[in-house]
């Protein structure tokens, strides 16, 4: 039966490996008869490919941390432009050509096509209730119709302007799992506008 490679795949166990030969080769090789010259070039290719991997796994750590705190700076600085910004345009000597040269002021907003837009649903299980979340984007909210169990047709469920929506019915046969489906349209001014979107299904059991 033939034996597997008995090169460690992952990096921190082929360390351990290397360390491990390191530390055994240099009194083992002497009594197998390998030159001490020979025993040195070994140690010298292995702890050099050691050394490489220990600074990449410093430099690693140093980015994960460097990464969380632009994360951090960068909302307080977020933050700290919002406020400024606010406070500037209350000056009374403010002009839209100040907020322009300090670029405060942002660009025109695109109205959406209401013939077209359409919501994206996503629906999961959390602790027996059905967690149905949607893109809001620029509109004001979401209609939501389901079908379940046994039923054949869709019936409005309810009306959601922040993301998620939950779903706590009970079921209609508590007896055996229960499939829910869904989709939605925005709406505005309380009409449905767009296209429906696709339909999502999840089962509670």
């Amino acid at each position: 039966m033939p034996l597997k490679d008995f090169i460690s795949k992952k990096d921190g166990d082929l360390d351990e490996q290397e360390t491990n030969f390191v530390a055994k080769f240099a009194t083992i090789g002497l009594t197998l008869g390998f030159l001490p010259a020979e025993i040195t070039a070994n140690q010298t290719v292995l702890e050099a490919h050691q050394t490489a991997y220990h600074a990449m796994v410093a430099k690693k750590a140093e980015a994960k941390a460097a990464v969380a705190e632009n994360e951090m700076k960068k909302s307080e600085a977020i933050a700290e432009l919002r406020r400024i910004a606010k406070k500037i345009k209350g000056c009374s000597a403010y002009t839209d050509s100040i907020g322009k040269d300090l670029q405060i002021i942002g660009p025109d907003a695109i109205p959406p096509d209401l013939n077209f837009v359409k919501p994206s649903l996503k629906a999961v299980l959390s602790g027996g209730v059905v967690v149905i979340e949607f893109d809001k984007q620029e509109m004001e909210g979401v209609k939501i119709y389901s079908k379940r169990g046994g039923e054949t047709a869709f019936t409005f469920l309810g009306i959601d302007t922040h993301s998620p929506y939950h779903d706590n019915r009970v079921k209609l046969d508590p007896t055996k799992p229960e499939e829910r489906q869904y989709y939605a349209f925005y709406f505005a001014n309380d009409y449905e506008v767009g296209q429906q979107s696709d339909i999502v299904t999840v089962v509670v059991p």
